[in-house]
């Protein structure tokens, strides 16, 4: 299938249409676009080039090299239609003035489609009709080898193009000269992609392991149903979200089996937290019967430390402010306990960083007589 600019255009338009029909898009956003879509068939070009120098990143691909590039020639036309430009004719005095600059003899017609199209669609199907595999072996009327069927072939051949394409007016500019070409290329080319295509079949089943083409087909589609799934999960939150292999899809493998090992781990420390947790709360309820009652465990264990609190030990639970001999700091006095039965009181204080300091009474600024 073939199409024309003005093929493109009218198409264009119609979808335009179509995608925003309350609105146009200027020619500033037009222009934009067709920058984004040339910097990203650049941004494809690159990755070929650094994957053809052996060099570490991402790799591109032909294929989408060839999106990009459609999508540059549809956006290239956008801005043709939003500027009042024909994309076609204008394409036409410029390869013409080209060629014409640097005295070259092939030109454009004046209505691409019209000349284009027969030429291709007349050079398959002649090509396609013969048969013969023998190189071409003459080129001239006069010469005795063109009893071959090539040569025939070629005779035939050129003698279409000078009656459809007599040049220069035409896509053609000189057809006894471009039509041997052509038609070798062409030859060149059937025959090449039959020598290719009886390999690949065999080629395939090497590669893949594969007994037969049913099998191949197969493997085909479970690859394809895998990496729609990879697709579908990486753009959405999950697992896979933003996950892309760097040299084959069957590393997804490996990476979600070192993800669900991290979960795993997660898992764990969680259930021994929770071990941990229950402990507690077991060894609270022993102590506490009664926990429950309180508004909270802290109230719980506020209420209840006096009853089995050490001897001489005390909750006092106020403001204070320290001083030794090279500091002084604000904190909160928690408690006091005997250093030994009978002995002197020593004070525990948290200071703002929740560090916890024992000091005597002369530094927490207390009198000894009311110390206890």
């Amino acid at each position: 299938m073939s199409i024309t600019l003005a093929d493109l255009r009218a198409a264009n338009i119609t979808r335009q249409e179509e995608w925003c029909p309350d609105q146009k898009p200027d020619l500033s956003f037009r222009g934009n676009e067709l920058a984004g879509e040339s910097g990203e068939a650049c941004n494809q070009i690159k990755k070929l080039e650094r994957d053809r120098h052996g060099w570490r990143g991402s790799k591109g691909s032909v294929a989408q090299l060839a999106e990009e590039l459609a999508d540059t020639v549809i956006c290239a036309d956008l801005v043709a239609i939003t500027a009042g430009i024909d994309l076609e004719a204008s394409v036409v005095a410029k390869f013409n003035a080209t060629s014409d600059a640097n005295n070259l003899r092939t030109r454009l017609p004046a209505q691409l489609g019209s000349s284009t199209q027969p030429l291709i669609e007349s050079s398959i199907a002649y090509v396609d009709s013969d048969a013969t595999p023998e190189p071409i072996s003459a080129a001239s009327d006069d010469s005795p080898q063109n009893q071959s069927s090539d040569a025939r072939a070629l005779k035939a051949f050129i003698d279409y193009f000078i009656r459809n394409y007599p040049g220069p007016d035409t896509v053609i500019f000189d057809p006894k000269w471009h039509a041997p070409k052509i038609f070798r290329a062409a030859l060149q080319a059937i025959r090449d992609a039959q020598s290719i295509n009886g390999n690949l079949l065999s080629n395939a089943l090497e590669m893949t392991g594969c007994e037969n083409e049913e099998d191949l087909i197969d493997m085909a589609n479970v690859g394809r149903s895998l990496m729609d799934k990879i697709g579908l999960y990486t753009k959405a939150p999950s697992l896979l979200e933003d996950w892309s292999p760097a040299d084959d899809p069957a590393e997804i493998v490996g990476d979600l089996y070192n993800r669900l090992e991290e979960s795993l781990a997660c898992h764990r420390q969680a259930l021994d937290e929770a071990k941990t947790a229950n402990a507690i709360i077991g060894q609270i309820e022993t102590i506490f019967p009664n926990w429950r009652a309180y508004r909270d465990l802290v109230d719980c264990v506020d209420s209840s430390l006096p009853l089995v609190s050490p001897h001489g030990f005390r909750w006092l639970d106020r403001p204070i402010t320290v001083t030794g001999g090279d500091y002084r700091y604000d904190g909160q006095l928690l408690c006091s306990f005997p250093k030994a039965p009978g002995g002197a009181v020593r004070y525990i204080v948290r200071d703002g960083n929740g560090r916890l300091f024992i000091h005597n009474a002369a530094q927490c600024g207390l009198e000894v007589s009311n110390a206890n």
